[in-house]
């Protein structure tokens, strides 16, 4: 192999390595979708009225109301920004 450059990989770790590869770029533009809703001060605070509900202890979370207002806020900003985010990626 001398004089040779590069690497010698078979078919399935190759296979492997694209899949691999495909998932990250995926990620990467996933997270770059909600990095760009999350910069949005509305849109942020909605979200966390929405973690709050999913993770606090109970005397802790917020009412149904600012949970149904938080959601609401969070599909009319996806919508306005063209943006498939958390609320409208539940949406088949």
């Amino acid at each position: 192999m001398s004089g040779e450059s590069g690497y010698v990989i078979d078919g399935v770790a190759w296979a492997s390595l694209a899949f691999r590869e495909k998932r990250l770029v995926d990620s990467e533009f996933l997270l770059s979708k909600a990095s760009a809703l999350l910069h949005d001060a509305d849109y942020f605070s909605a979200h966390q009225v929405i973690r709050a509900n999913n993770f606090c202890a109970a005397e802790q979370k917020p009412t149904k109301d600012n949970v149904e207002e938080a959601t609401a806020t969070m599909l009319k900003i996806e919508k306005e920004k063209g943006i498939k985010g958390f609320i409208t990626a539940r949406e088949k």
